[in-house]
């Protein structure tokens, strides 16, 4: 765990690099490392930099945690230079295997990447970001998960990168982008041009696997991340991802010690009693942190400012990784493992049981692994001048998982079957391996505590305290709306997890066929964006197969541009075709992607608005089971229960995404004013198909 920092062309390059070792100092208390002028100057403490003559040309910086080995960076060979962030766990065998005479795993890299070039990337196993550069290019690239981060940016003739976005932010970049980890990113100093080479992601080998493939690639896994002479650390909850990973350690007599954060004022947290039972059921030794309802309160703006986010979701589940890992580094560890992975390889979350495709899912999942979850620990451990590992995420056992059959993951009863099988294997209780997963947030108590904290502050909602907590606001994002209920909820989802929703952007289509998009009604459009009070971009297409994406990808540039978007929301639930055709403009733009929706339940999904009071009106049907009298319908629960019964009979989709009827939302949460209809004809053009005519309509106060 270290960070890397550069600057190029840069005014004022000195301040801004020891604002940065500051900002990112608990990264690395070991020494602090300073390229310019084409060499390399290294320092014990920052205000030694002080006295350092700094160009504004070409400048990087590095601060580090030695774990293995202590080799100062930036490191210089024949004018080459390496940055890095990094853990290869292969690297003696590669050393051997090349025959280079390597100090550490960065001394490693920077040797075979000379020697051989880059495509020792695709034999490195473990995580890296790392900055090389040549004297005239510079190149960023990252692992294949993003385990370790990466922040650019280029403004005029300026360029710079840091492990953490609130370096270049301080620095005063507006224009921030998190290095895509399936890319490598080339920046020409001279021409201040940068360009981008995509990577292969893991390889899928049409093999089948075992129990005893898997949990020997998962030991292994272990094996490499608590080698070594420090002491080993557990981010610890007594569930089976962490279970197995303690008993591997146990049996294999590796010495560690599991960490467990909760609330102390909230009475009973879900795991404690557990982590007390497996405690003493296996003989481990668990470290029980009591945290006070006050040190929350003194912790949350910490968090808010380190995660970069006012996210409930992702403050909550932060807030026992944090005191957790900061316990750990007081005991003197260096290196924490983590859990963080099996759910995402092995078919964990519950909306996976309505999965069309659990491969496809499950990479989705690991696509976006560095937007959130990765990002999230990483930042929170890095603050307590801890390393987070993680074996779930593992190269070996990644590939292995991918040769998993969808038995070996879900069946009807549960999740996660073949690390369930694991666990039994390996000598766990039932009542072990067979317990479901509850989220740290809450098997801690303390998503339940910020609640608490919040209604003793007089707001409602979670996260409208936690957003008055932060300084600035989440990422901006547009949401692609078609002012049906799916685009609707998506949108209200990620509103209340404080993003700030610059515009909602519609395709005007000509073609009432589209895979892609609906027709839609540009009246109700127009209310609707009054109603939110967010404005709306729009971008015609004619509908036709794949050149509809041309389309879409100037629509979202063209929202991107005028409102700096770093995201976009989709409604999608379950259209793989929708959502890979989406992601992959997003992913052309650099924009993330968010698709709060993806496999809930066509129930759940009409249950939450109507437990939420919207009012959802049918205006479009093609469907066997469906008649006129359901146009012009708001969706009641028992008009649900009706829609239950005609998809038994003639098998429907319940929420109606696959065409069999469209939406219009008339009344949101959000919505500061509702839609009011006085006048509409239904039209039928065959016995099941057809349209309500909107005549006459506007805003009335709520």
């Amino acid at each position: 765990m270290c960070s890397i920092i550069g600057f190029v062309n840069y005014k004022e390059t000195k301040k801004e690099i020891i604002s940065a070792f500051k900002t990112l100092e608990k990264r690395g208390l070991d020494g602090y490392g300073v390229f310019c002028n084409d060499k390399c100057s290294y320092f014990k403490e920052i205000k030694e930099i002080e006295s350092k003559n700094i160009p504004d040309d070409v400048v990087f910086g590095h601060n580090l945690l030695s774990i293995t080995g202590n080799v100062s960076q930036p490191i210089i060979i024949d004018k080459k230079v390496l940055l890095s962030n990094c853990e290869i766990y292969n690297y003696k065998e590669l050393s051997s295997k090349y025959k280079i005479d390597s100090k550490n795993d960065s001394d490693f890299l920077l040797k075979a990447i000379i020697k051989i070039g880059k495509k020792i990337f695709t034999e490195i196993n473990g995580p890296y970001a790392i900055c090389y550069y040549d004297g005239r290019e510079i190149y960023l690239r990252r692992d294949l998960l993003g385990i370790k981060p990466l922040w650019y940016s280029i403004e005029k003739k300026s360029f710079g990168f840091a492990s953490e976005k609130k370096v270049l932010e301080n620095a005063g970049f507006k224009k921030i982008e998190f290095l895509d980890p399936r890319k490598e990113l080339s920046y020409n100093v001279l021409k201040n041009k940068i360009s981008f080479k995509k990577i292969p992601f893991y390889k899928i080998k049409k093999k089948q696997t075992t129990k005893e493939k898997v949990y020997e690639k998962l030991k292994n896994a272990i094996f490499k991340r608590a080698s070594g002479k420090q002491k080993i650390a557990l981010l610890y909850s007594s569930g089976i991802d962490s279970l197995v990973i303690a008993k591997i350690l146990k049996d294999n007599k590796i010495p560690f010690k599991g960490y467990f954060a909760y609330s102390q004022d909230i009475l009973n947290p879900k795991d404690l009693s557990n982590v007390l039972r497996t405690e003493k059921e296996y003989g481990f030794s668990i470290e029980k942190i009591k945290i006070s309802k006050t040190e929350i309160e003194k912790t949350l703006p910490l968090l808010i400012e380190r995660v970069e986010s006012s996210n409930p979701i992702k403050i909550g589940v932060s807030l026992p990784i944090y005191f957790a890992s900061k316990k750990a580094r007081k005991d003197g560890c260096k290196v924490i493992l983590s859990g963080l992975g099996s759910d995402e390889i092995f078919a964990g979350y519950s909306r996976f049981k309505e999965s069309t495709n659990l491969l496809k899912d499950t990479l989705n999942l690991l696509y976006q692994m560095h937007e959130n979850d990765l990002y999230r620990e990483d930042v929170v451990c890095t603050n307590n001048n801890i390393e987070a590992r993680f074996p779930y995420l593992d190269k070996e056992v990644i590939e292995e998982s991918f040769c998993l059959t969808d038995k070996q993951k879900i069946n009807n009863e549960e999740n996660k079957v073949i690390l369930r099988e694991i666990g039994k294997e390996i000598g766990l209780l039932k009542e072990d391996y067979k317990r479901k997963k509850t989220a740290a947030q809450y098997g801690s108590g303390f998503d339940k505590m910020i609640e608490k904290i919040a209604k003793e502050n007089n707001v409602k909602q979670k996260g409208e305290f936690l957003k008055k907590l932060s300084k600035k606001e989440n990422l901006t994002l547009g949401c692609l709306f078609s002012g049906g209920k799916d685009s609707n909820l998506a949108y209200h989802i990620m509103a209340r997890q404080n993003y700030k929703i610059a515009c909602l952007m519609t395709m005007v289509t000509e073609n009432p066929d589209s895979y892609m998009f609906q027709k839609i009604d540009e009246k109700i459009l127009s209310l609707q964006s009054k109603a939110l009070e967010v404005p709306f971009v729009f971008q015609k297409t004619k509908g036709i197969k794949e050149e509809e994406l041309k389309d879409l990808k100037r629509l979202l540039f063209k929202a991107k541009e005028k409102y700096s978007l770093q995201g976009i929301i989709t409604g999608a639930i379950k259209s793989n075709y929708q959502r890979e055709r989406i992601q992959d403009v997003c992913n052309e733009l650099g924009l993330r992607m968010f698709s709060p929706l993806w496999n809930k339940t066509q129930e759940g999904v009409l249950k939450e608005l109507l437990d939420d009071d919207y009012q959802v009106m049918i205006v479009k049907i093609a469907g066997q089971g469906l008649s006129e009298n359901w146009l012009g319908k708001v969706l009641t629960k028992e008009d649900v229960i009706n829609l239950k019964i005609i998809n038994k009979k003639k098998g429907i989709n319940v929420a109606g995404e696959g065409g069999e009827y469209e939406s219009i939302v008339l009344d949101a949460p959000l919505y500061k004013q509702k839609i009011v209809i006085t006048s509409a004809n239904p039209i039928m053009e065959n016995e099941i198909t057809g349209y309500l005519d909107i005549l006459k309509l506007g805003l009335e106060e709520k």
